[in-house]
């Protein structure tokens, strides 16, 4: 699927909120190139590997790797003041992140009358209202379940909680999947604006790490044993994954909206292209295909390519798949700078993509490096001076489920 005959007019980011486990957080922290800590060396920035720390948060299934990212020190009170009753986990950061992204766009719900959307995606939405809603009723005790857990505990329960908290009351969808749903997520909302369904839409998505989770990437045999995954390894490496958690948002919205209420965009969200993979086509082959039609949507070909994000770095019968569709893509010319943020925050499943997204928005508007980078090998590299400003970066993503994807930003 792919979008070279969608009709409208320019769609812009005008904001972006991410909450991420350190080191990246440092990274989308920047207000400016050089600050944040983007820098440090003790990072990972000069070359080194990224060890991620052990999970101490909840119980580990027995005899299960406990290794993972996590933003053990989120507070929702950070940045929403209002919220005082129950919420969860994987709900208070969909509202940390919106609530960045909105503040940076300057965009208010309702101010000239203008509606914002919601588009939303998550993979497992709120396992620990689910579990903690369960808990009696498994224990054979329904009549003490807590009701408040079960209003919170469905996957869609974030995007209504988003929806009240901000006002929002214009075109509202959620996606539920794997990694795809978050690149989904974002790409329906330049749609819906390209196709003048909506002036502005808050696009993003949130996964939070738990028990259950943690459970079920070991009953599937996901995890890494170590701590350490390879990202671009040939298939059949026995790395598995280390997972993540966070949130991401970004604010879009027509160009002539924007540039009319005096909003400086970041960047232009120029195309984008899902294409599925199975028995009859290669994943690799579907990558590439992915990334050459969103760049042809974009009006631009791989050598005008600035930046490369890998939104899905993984093990498995994925692994090596992007290392190949890249050579390909970019077979005769020099590869751009290559950068893998799941590396350093960890298998966050939907939220992936749109922080990779999120990333080359700020990174076109010279408002950050991405980081960390990796060479042709996808071994960690250190990180590559842009020798002019970047004007294309494109997002490639790989979704077990069969679905390869691509999306093109440039700079404005």
């Amino acid at each position: 699927m792919s979008g070279t005959a969608r009709a409208g007019g320019g769609v812009v980011i005008t904001g972006a909120g991410v909450v991420a486990p350190e080191p990246l957080r440092s990274v989308f922290a920047a207000s400016g190139k050089g600050e944040g800590g983007w820098t440090a060396g003790s990072r990972g920035a000069g070359g080194e590997r990224i060890e991620p720390p052990e999970i101490t948060a909840f119980e580990i299934p027995e005899g299960a790797p406990a290794w993972g990212f996590e933003a053990l020190d989120f507070r929702l009170s950070d940045y929403i003041a209002s919220v005082k009753g129950y919420i969860d986990r994987c709900s208070a950061m969909a509202l940390g992140a919106g609530k960045a992204a909105l503040d940076r766009s300057g965009l208010k719900a309702g101010a000239d009358g203008c509606e914002i959307g919601l588009c939303y995606a998550t993979t497992f939405g709120c396992l620990d209202s689910m579990e903690l809603f369960w808990a009696k009723t498994k224990g054979g005790n329904p009549r003490f379940a807590p009701p408040m857990p079960f209003t919170h505990a469905y996957a869609n329960s974030p995007s209504s909680i988003l929806a009240i908290e901000f006002g929002l009351r214009g075109h509202s969808i959620v996606f539920s999947g794997d990694v795809s749903c978050g690149l989904l997520a974002v790409a329906r909302a330049a749609d819906a604006i390209r196709l003048k369904e909506s002036r502005a839409i808050l696009a993003g998505a949130s996964e939070a790490l738990s028990a259950p989770r943690w459970r079920h990437h070991w009953a599937e045999g996901e995890l890494s044993e170590n701590g350490r995954w390879i990202a671009l390894e040939e298939a059949g490496s026995k790395a598995g994954i280390v997972p993540g958690e966070g949130a991401a948002f970004l604010v879009l919205e027509s160009a002539g909206d924007a540039a009319a209420r005096g909003a400086r965009p970041e960047s232009e969200a120029a195309g984008w292209s899902l294409v599925p993979f199975g028995t009859s086509r290669r994943p690799a082959a579907a990558l590439e295909a992915a990334c050459r039609e969103a760049l042809a949507e974009a009006n631009a070909g791989p050598a005008d390519v600035s930046a490369v994000l890998l939104a899905s770095p993984s093990a498995g019968k994925l692994a090596g798949t992007e290392r190949e569709a890249m050579s390909k893509l970019f077979a005769g010319i020099e590869r751009p700078p290559t950068y893998a943020p799941k590396l350093a925050g960890g298998e966050a499943l939907s939220v992936s993509p749109v922080w990779c997204i999120a990333m080359a928005s700020g990174c076109l508007a010279d408002r950050l490096q991405p980081w960390p980078a990796v060479d042709g090998a996808g071994k960690l590299a250190r990180p590559i001076e842009f020798a002019a400003p970047p004007r294309i970066a494109l997002v490639s993503m790989l979704d077990p489920w069969g679905q390869a994807g691509a999306f093109v930003l440039r700079a404005v």
